[in-house]
């Protein structure tokens, strides 16, 4: 593929499928790159998968993997819950958003090397609290896995990494509309569609 991560730009309104199931399939392999250039054994790895949106991506990953390394690596799955944060009327913050975690994963994660699947990295918030979470569980590394990041106006593919810490992802998308397919929903609408489009950020 020509451009791995894919910058999404304002103008492009979809990511067909094809190029989709491209964009995955880099991901997968960059995966496995950052995992060999870090001598971690694929035996040792867990991937734990951020429900319910980064099922699919999730899926796709091992299956991609397993084509390779049949039966190595594991899986489990990890639930939160994001509750809203409290702006008074004078627009003063009250309360920040909190990130509950609802169960995490059931078998022990100490000395695993932890690779998080998540679908769209949008704020630090979720990620945070996942990435600390895990971390209680004394993990011999943890490692992010995104299908899309959502990134400031203008921002660099070197200054997301920084914002956010070490991540390997397919797509930077720096405008302000949401995305739906491939997992990602708008209230509960098109999470099954085959391909990413962009939703207007008034509805």
């Amino acid at each position: 593929m020509k451009e791995f991560p894919y910058e999404w730009d304002k103008n492009t309104p979809i990511v067909p499928e094809d190029q989709l199931r491209d964009l995955t399939e880099c991901l997968a392999q960059a995966l496995l790159c950052n995992l060999a250039e870090r001598n971690i054994d694929l035996a040792n790895v867990v991937l734990v998968i951020i429900l319910s949106g980064g099922m699919e991506l999730g899926v796709e990953i091992q299956a991609i993997i397993d084509r390779d390394y049949p039966g190595i690596v594991s899986r489990d799955f990890l639930v939160t819950r994001t509750y809203p944060g409290i702006i008074s009327a004078d627009g003063v913050v009250e309360k920040l958003p909190e990130t509950q975690i609802l169960f995490g994963p059931k078998d022990s994660l100490e000395d695993k090397d932890v690779v998080i699947i998540e679908d769209m990295v949008d704020s630090n918030s979720t990620l945070t609290a996942v990435r600390r979470h895990l971390e209680s569980l004394n993990p011999k590394s943890v490692t992010i896995v995104s299908r899309i990041v959502r990134g400031k106006p203008n921002e660099t593919q070197q200054q997301v990494e920084q914002r956010l810490g070490p991540i390997v992802y397919a797509i930077l998308a720096s405008f302000p509309e949401w995305v739906e397919g491939k997992g990602l929903d708008l209230h509960g609408k098109k999470r099954g569609q085959s391909y990413l489009s962009k939703v207007p950020a008034q509805t």
